[in-house]
């Protein structure tokens, strides 16, 4: 199985664009990479649209 690398240089473009943490953008770029549209985090913005990658938060009552 091989497994993709990601790069730091796009995941810091990434974070500077949404203002999100170096940590919180590898995730996110990671997730577009492999094609997910949906992440779960408690620490980003519910609702918040991260370059074509959405963001719930697990904890919040739907609405």
């Amino acid at each position: 199985m091989r497994i993709p690398r990601f790069g730091t240089g796009r995941s810091a473009a990434h974070g500077e664009r949404f203002q999100i943490s170096h940590f919180d953008s590898q995730n996110l770029v990671a997730a577009k990479r492999l094609g997910c549209e949906l992440v779960h985090s408690e620490d980003l913005g519910n609702g918040q649209n991260n370059g074509g990658v959405q963001v719930r938060n697990p904890f919040l009552s739907p609405s």
